[in-house]
């Protein structure tokens, strides 16, 4: 089962690096889209919702991780969060849990763990699609 994954982050650099990271992995991540911002992603989602994973950045201009992972949570139940962030702030990780994420990353991680983190949220959920 491949799992669909949408990025949100602000940085061109980083977005692509995510890219480059999901790439390592053909046939078990594929990458779907990558927003700027929290806004460009619900618009992304309401034309075409078919991703199974959001990895989102805490910090963007406009409207953050946070807010947007209420919005999905709200609009996208289905749809999985994990925050992808620089930071390890436990008071903003709180906020995005509370929110609706499913956890979080740090930015700096390997490939290998960026894989496994979002393969268990696979293994612990029944909503993902196939």
């Amino acid at each position: 089962m491949t799992i669909r994954i949408a990025t949100v982050e602000d940085q061109p650099f980083l977005a692509r690096a995510i890219e480059q990271k999901l790439s390592l992995f053909p046939g078990e991540l594929e990458f779907r889209f990558h927003a700027t911002d929290g806004h460009t992603l619900l618009e992304r989602l309401d034309e075409s919702d078919d991703i199974d994973a959001i990895l989102m950045d805490i910090e963007m201009p406009g409207m953050d991780g946070i807010q947007a992972t209420d919005q999905v949570s709200q609009r996208f139940p289905r749809i999985k969060v994990i925050m992808f962030t620089v930071f390890d702030d436990e008071r903003r990780i709180f906020q995005a849990i509370q929110s609706g994420a499913m956890g979080y990353l740090l930015k700096g991680e390997p490939p290998e763990v960026l894989r496994e983190a979002i393969a268990s949220r696979n293994a612990r959920s029944k909503s993902w699609s196939s």
